[in-house]
């Protein structure tokens, strides 16, 4: 089976004000890291980071970066979508 790396979201509201601070350069950082790693492995990336990504919804976190079931559900059906050889 295919794996898959989930880079889950923030709340809007977070990722705004990160974004504000140079928080991007290193999530690009990142999701670059992690293409490379592609080439050697195969692996699926699937990036939630924002929530128009998944469908998500802003009220369905406990904070900034921690997501509640309604949230964790609709990222879980996405994955499945984006990436069904990984389940």
């Amino acid at each position: 089976m295919k794996p898959a790396i989930v880079i889950m979201p923030y709340h809007p509201l977070v990722l705004e004000a990160f974004r504000k601070v140079g928080w991007q350069a290193k999530n690009d950082a990142l999701l670059a890291n992690l293409r490379e790693l592609q080439q050697t492995y195969d692996l699926h990336i699937l990036d939630y980071t924002e929530i128009e990504s998944f469908g998500g919804d802003p009220r369905f976190f406990y904070d900034g970066a921690h997501v509640m079931k309604g949230n964790a559900r609709l990222i879980l059906e996405q994955a499945v979508k984006d990436a069904p050889e990984c389940f």
